[in-house]
């Protein structure tokens, strides 16, 4: 019996929760990224979009449109399934491993300036934003 719209849109939801684990920014994003691309035409198979955008996600997602019939469905449910598994793998390893340190982009605003050196402005962090003398590990780092 082919996947139904519950238990796939249930499975895409499950993926970005496992791609939520991971403790780098990068990693997070791109599996985020990529689950949403993966999903969108057996979604749009199932009638979660307009046709011509479930053409357009089974293109970008490297599918074939006729792909996404029911036996084609229930291929990519077994098959999401052992990715989902190796997402939730990968994601522990990478909370283990992962370290402390954030990217700027995932600092909030507040806890961040720009700040003049000389030639150039420099993004100071943290407690080092606050101190006069502080230098920022991205000192050569100028803002555009």
């Amino acid at each position: 019996m082919p996947p139904t719209h519950a238990q796939v849109k249930a499975l895409h939801e499950a993926t970005r929760a496992a791609a939520s684990t991971f403790s780098s920014y990068n990693f997070r994003q791109y599996f985020l990224r990529r689950a949403d691309e993966v999903f969108a035409p057996a979604l749009a198979a199932l009638g979660d979009t307009p046709p011509a955008a479930a053409l357009a996600a089974a293109k970008a997602a490297g599918r074939a449109p006729n792909e996404m019939t029911p036996e084609g469905l229930t291929a990519f449910v077994e098959e999401r399934e052992e990715a989902l598994a190796a997402i939730k793998r990968a994601g522990v390893t990478n909370a283990m491993y992962g370290g402390g340190v954030k990217l700027v982009v995932e600092m909030p605003e507040d806890t961040h300036r720009w700040v003049q050196y000389g030639e150039g402005e420099v993004l100071r962090r943290g407690a080092d934003a606050g101190r006069e003398g502080a230098r920022d590990s991205n000192e050569g780092g100028k803002r555009s």
